[in-house]
């Protein structure tokens, strides 16, 4: 119990003095007393438990960003939005079961946005 408080102690230090940029003109103690009230009632709510849920679609939009990058790059060929945004359903769709290629949304969103990356490269280029 002791670790647990003397870490969340130099955390909630931290949130305190990173607020300033929000909060200017209120005081340093101040601002670390609305935050730990704040992070009191957050964790009585046990909002953690659904922040894996949230990184994980975040991963899957980074993730098809990144096939939309890395395959306009290979295919020497803009990928352009709808790649990302199809790899990004793609990888949602995944996450709720849906359309799985993978075991991970994430590699799925990835596989989705190159796949899309190909096939408008090779189906631009049919009809030119």
């Amino acid at each position: 119990m002791i670790a647990g408080w003397s870490s969340n102690n130099a955390n909630l230090y931290s949130a305190g003095i990173n607020s300033f940029a929000l909060f200017p003109k209120w005081s340093e103690r101040k601002r670390i007393c609305v935050l730990g009230a704040l992070g009191t009632l957050l964790a009585c709510f046990d909002v953690l438990s659904h922040f894996e849920n949230v990184l994980e679609v975040m991963g899957v939009f980074v993730a098809s960003m990144g096939g939309t990058v890395i395959g306009s790059y290979l295919l020497k060929r803009r990928g352009g939005y709808t790649s990302f945004i199809l790899g990004a359903i793609g990888g949602v769709c995944a996450q709720f079961g849906y359309g799985s290629l993978t075991t991970s949304p994430v590699i799925d969103a990835y596989l989705y946005a190159f796949l899309c990356c190909f096939l408008r490269r090779k189906y631009a280029t049919a009809h030119v």
